[in-house]
């Protein structure tokens, strides 16, 4: 399944972990490659497919409320993540 990106790109949806250590935060997040995601966020863990425990409902709901853009600077929780490491928005 492709979506047109921010930009007006094909992208493609790729399910990502944020493992804090306690848990972790699920995004599908619209990128042209999972190499893309890898390489601009490499906190993230980049699922081929929903892990086992993972159930058909959550993974929609995870679909439907949390997909962002990879190119999305305003999104909350990408920019989160680039300042965490210290990277100025932008």
């Amino acid at each position: 399944m492709q979506r047109r990106g921010s930009d007006g790109s094909a992208n493609t949806p790729y399910l990502t972990v944020y493992d804090y250590g306690q848990g972790g935060i699920w995004r599908v997040i619209l990128a042209r490659s999972a190499d893309q995601i890898a390489a601009r966020y490499p906190e993230l863990k980049i699922h081929s497919a929903p892990p086992d425990w993972m159930s058909d409902e959550l993974f929609r709901d995870i679909e439907e409320h949390s997909t962002v853009d990879i190119d999305d600077q305003d999104e909350p929780f990408l920019a989160a993540l680039r300042t965490q490491r210290g990277e100025a928005d932008g």
